[in-house]
């Protein structure tokens, strides 16, 4: 289950980074049209659960207002060689995340069931074995750009050696607060 990133701050997430893909070749860089926020990670779910899936995230995600959404300007990185851009708190969208797990809990295991929920969008990795160059979180500053997020998306991740993971929008649903 994820979220997308707005047009319009891929853009200036790009650009911020470009001096720093220039610098680091040697990184793995996502490509900006593939920059999504995962907010529940499914692995595989088998066709019978699917439907199960489906249905448990259309309730989830039931009288849910669209959430607005900012990446902070520093970029962090993980021990496991990972670039990233964190989203500035937003209660709302933890909220969404522990419907989304509660729902899901009772269809299918979840492997990221026991961490701790942290909003980040995957910039670049180092590969196996190896770190983040220091000082490159340091090095680049984004601006400033909300945007609002109006949809949660099930995404299908099809491995691909050549270009790294590429992913597939399999359904979506709205945020709106019914009106009654």
């Amino acid at each position: 289950m994820a979220v997308a990133v707005a047009a319009e701050v891929r853009v200036a997430v790009d650009a911020a980074l470009a001096p720093a893909r220039a610098r680091h070749p040697e990184l793995r860089w996502v490509d900006p049209g593939r920059w999504h926020v995962t907010l529940v990670f499914l692995g595989s779910v088998s066709d019978p659960v699917a439907a199960e899936v489906r249905a448990a995230v259309g309730a989830a995600c039931e009288d849910v207002a669209p959430l607005p959404l900012a990446l902070e300007s520093d970029l962090g990185t993980f021990t496991s060689g990972v670039l990233w851009a964190g989203l500035r708190p937003q209660p709302g969208l933890a909220t969404l995340v522990e419907r989304l797990r509660q729902a899901l809990r009772d269809v299918t295991p979840l492997p990221d069931a026991g961490r701790e929920f942290h909003a980040h969008l995957t910039l670049a990795r180092a590969g196996r074995g190896r770190r983040i160059p220091g000082g490159l979180a340091a090095a680049v500053r984004l601006p400033p750009r909300p945007w609002t997020c109006d949809e949660v998306a099930l995404l299908q991740s099809l491995p691909s050696a050549a270009r790294g993971n590429r992913y597939v929008r399999v359904e979506a649903w709205r945020l709106t607060v019914a009106n009654t």
